[in-house]
């Protein structure tokens, strides 16, 4: 016979291909073709998505009995080896679900079928299932596996089900056993029955057993039977032989054994196996003869079981064997068989209609020759792994048709008894499609990102204005000849305080993008949520209800704990206005091994102190969650919030090496989690970093010099008014090397640095570095107002004061390392 050649295919109105292009393979792809899809959900085959045509094309080119199911109705397709489990239920199977079309084995299978499209893989061997697929209950057993079918975005679209029905199989299983168990207890019964055979007489003499085994009565094998009526309850078939056999014995003396099968006068028929040997002889033969005679039925009736199992068996590899050839000439992927070498042995006739090279052109070589230049060393390493071991799947390159043009074609390869069996389907379309995809995802991410910019610097405008607005109009106040002392110290203090907000609005910047200078420290958690839960009771008001839970073992994480508690605090007063001031609060404190997936974040293992903070608020729509911590996004009216206490909790635990996941739906409030790693005990205490007003005023230390090293030429002046309203003397350098110039110099004695950390050239901490070789003991103090560098490791080891600043915050940083230097 001649090869399948497909139809060749119709366009569509619309230009896609038509039905015949996408669907191929036996009789159920005849009735894909001839069915009417214009009035289904799906829509004409055309339209499909491409991941739907292709596992329809793949199931309908392998041997094996598969089907799958799409989209949340699980929409069912099968190929031919399926075809005999459907019964009558054939006509409906095309267009339908699996719920409609197997209505009595759903509830089994339900919650595989969920798992699948939950991301999971289920297997199962030798389940029973009861259906009725023939119009009357029947008792089934099946072998099938369930593994999630994935659209072109790689999300679950449906399911993957090899399925191979065992029924017959377990039968004759059960079959065999159950003989087996028959014979044992026939032996273990005493189905056994004795007797003595007098040769000259020809009667035989046994117990009752052994005349219930000929169907006669014990009183009469007590008497003797003839051995001639014992030869007459033969089977017609087996009396002659019987018989002859016995004769033989008798004249010979031989032992004798033989299975005779017996017809009792109750028409009932047995297996018997007779067991005899000579006991005694004369001068003229053998004289008596004593055997036993055994019940085997039940252990023949098995075997003629076993037998049949056997030939239906035979039947069936036979014809898979016919239905594996049919696929190897039939199927639309190529297929091969190739030695150690990679050369190939066999290729099936998919290899010219795809790529028109006949098998004789492929036989005998390597395929190197047709594989893209681009794909040659990938190649050869895959060749290498597959030589290891390793079985390939979905490894992808490119192979060179009679035509000059490239087919994308990915593989599935496994090495087996010295032999590479290989399988590739064209992706080409799917392949462009996808390039195709990642650009305009692309296009969509980096507009994404301008916009994220545009509101970023918006929200920063506006708030840094209104601050500016106060600051701006404190001063314009404070220069009015009429100001008197009073309204003076309030224009002061709103100057100073709008600085602080400033301070902490840029804070709440850099915890978001991750570039605060964070101090770590080990804490014990329980007893920080303890801490900071008071405040929280506070801040929250009467009518929220706190609940905190912790554990009662430590549990230790590394973090900055004044970020800590700023995230909890931000947590809490999102809580308490998403309740709009009333509810109930839960904070709750744990270990973990793992930290869940959600959306586009995988599930990570470790260990983990998680932090849950919920609320009963009206909670989130969906469309939100992946907007809450947007810098300036916020729910809130205008006015009050700023959007970026959300930012501040996000920066902070991504930057300590944890995550954040949030879970909350429309009426069901919402619950935030953090989660930061678990340590197991405290490192060296941590150099403090200092912030405006959280100290008192240092002393001052008259008469004492310090070297500023400070390269902009605003900030420089004011850090020196501010260093010698201290009483200190002061020297500035506008840059590094000219700091290290003057330290150099012999003369007058320089008692503590401070240092800018970004400046052209040598930074700060390379500087305070360079110093703690060169002139160790001196004391050095960086400031910054932000740095990547501290950023990643805090203060490298030296006291750090942080911009803005005050002129007390300062005067304890100098007065800190003076005095841990004269220590």
């Amino acid at each position: 016979m001649s090869a399948f050649v497909p139809p060749r295919p119709t366009p569509a109105p619309d230009g896609l291909p038509g039905a015949e292009a996408l669907i191929a393979g036996g009789e159920t792809g005849q009735r894909l073709r001839a069915f009417d899809w214009s009035a289904h959900a799906l829509g004409p085959p055309a339209r499909w998505p491409a991941a739907l045509r292709t596992a329809v094309n793949l199931i309908l080119s392998v041997p094996e009995s598969i089907y799958i199911c799409w989209g949340p109705a699980l929409h069912f397709f099968h190929n031919d080896p399926y075809v005999p489990m459907l019964g009558p239920r054939l006509g409906q199977s095309i267009g339908t679900t699996l719920p409609r079309l197997w209505p009595d084995a759903w509830e089994a299978v339900r919650p595989d079928v969920e798992a699948a499209l939950a991301g999971g893989t289920v297997q199962h061997v030798d389940v029973p299932i009861a259906m009725a697929r023939h119009g009357v209950p029947e008792q089934t057993w099946w072998t099938y596996s369930f593994s999630p079918l994935r659209d072109e975005t790689g999300a679950v679209a449906g399911v993957f089900c090899i399925t191979n029905e065992q029924t017959e199989r377990i039968l004759s299983l059960q079959a065999r056993e159950l003989g087996e168990r028959r014979l044992d207890v026939a032996q273990a019964t005493g189905l056994l029955g004795f007797f003595e055979w007098d040769v000259r007489s020809a009667m035989a003499r046994g117990d009752a057993n052994f005349a219930r085994a000929y169907g006669f009565a014990p009183e009469e094998a007590e008497r003797g039977i003839a051995l001639r009526a014992i030869v007459d309850r033969a089977d017609p078939e087996h009396r002659d032989s019987y018989a002859a056999s016995v004769a033989a014995s008798a004249a010979r003396a031989d032992d004798y054994e033989r299975e005779v099968k017996v017809r009792r006068p109750d028409g009932s028929v047995r297996w018997l196996m007779v067991r005899a040997r000579c006991a005694a002889s004369g001068p003229d033969g053998p004289l008596v003869f004593t055997g036993i005679v055994v019940d085997i039925t039940a252990a023949k009736n098995a075997e003629e079981l076993l037998r049949r199992a056997n030939e239906s068996l035979e039947l069936r590899v036979a014809q898979r064997t016919r239905e594996r050839d049919r696929a190897w000439n039939l199927s639309r992927d190529l297929m091969g068989v190739a030695d150690t070498e990679g050369v190939w042995i066999s290729v099936n006739p998919a290899w010219e209609r795809l790529l028109g090279w006949r098998p004789e052109q492929i036989v005998g070589r390597t395929s190197h020759w047709l594989i893209h230049p681009d794909d040659q060393e990938r190649t050869r390493q895959e060749e290498r792994s597959l030589a290891a071991g390793t079985v390939t799947e979905r490894f992808v390159n490119r192979f060179c048709d009679t035509q000059a043009r490239y087919h994308w074609l990915s593989w599935t390869a496994v090495m087996e008894g010295g032999l590479l069996y290989c399988s590739a389907r064209d992706v080409t379309e799917a392949t462009e499609h996808q390039a195709q995809l990642e650009h305009t995802r692309d296009a969509l991410r980096q507009a994404q990102k301008m916009e994220a910019i545009g509101q970023l610097t918006g929200g920063v405008a506006h708030d840094f204005n209104n601050l500016l607005t106060v600051i701006r109009s404190s001063v314009d106040l404070l220069r009015h000849p009429r100001m008197n002392e009073d309204r003076r110290g309030r224009y002061l203090e709103a100057i100073s305080d709008t600085v602080d907000r400033a301070s902490r609005l840029t804070g709440q910047l850099l915890a978001f993008a991750r570039r605060q200078a964070l101090q770590p420290e080990v804490f014990e958690v329980n007893q920080r949520v303890r801490s900071v839960a008071e405040m929280i009771r506070t801040m929250v008001g009467s009518l929220v209800r706190l609940e905190v839970r912790c554990t009662p073992q430590p549990l230790h994480t590394h973090a900055d704990t004044s970020q800590f508690d700023t995230a909890l605090v931000n947590l809490a007063v999102n809580a308490r206005d998403a309740m709009q001031g009333q509810g109930e609060l839960h904070i709750e404190v744990r270990r973990t091994d793992a930290i869940p997936a959600q959306g586009a974040h995988p599930a990570v293992s470790g260990d983990f102190v998680v932090v849950h903070v919920a609320d009963e608020g009206h909670g989130m729509a969906p469309e939100l969650m992946d907007k809450i911590f947007e810098p300036f996004f916020t729910t809130k009216p205008v006015g009050k919030g700023t959007g970026l206490g959300l930012s501040q909790v996000f920066g902070f635990v991504q930057q300590s090496g944890g995550q954040t996941r949030v879970r909350s739906a429309p009426g069901e409030g919402t619950r935030l989690s953090l989660y930061l790693p678990a340590v197991a005990a405290p490192p060296a205490a941590p150099v403090a970093v200092l912030a405006a007003r959280e100290v008192a005023p240092a002393p001052a230390r008259e008469g004492l010099l310090v070297l500023l090293v400070e390269d902009n030429e605003e900030v420089g002046p004011f850090a020196e008014q501010v260093l010698q309203a201290l009483g200190y003397r002061t020297r500035w350098a506008t840059h590094a090397e000219q700091a290290l110039e003057w330290l150099a110099e012999p003369g007058e004695r320089i008692d503590a640095v401070l240092t800018d950390v970004m400046m052209p050239g040598i930074s700060g901490v390379e500087l305070a570095q360079r110093l703690r070789v060169s002139h160790p003991g001196l004391p050095v103090v960086l400031t910054s107002g932000y740095s990547h560098v501290l950023a990643q490791d805090g203060g490298h080891g030296f006291t750090l004061v942080q911009k803005p600043y005050s002129v007390e915050t300062l005067g304890a940083a100098l007065e800190r390392v003076l005095e841990h230097g004269r220590a």
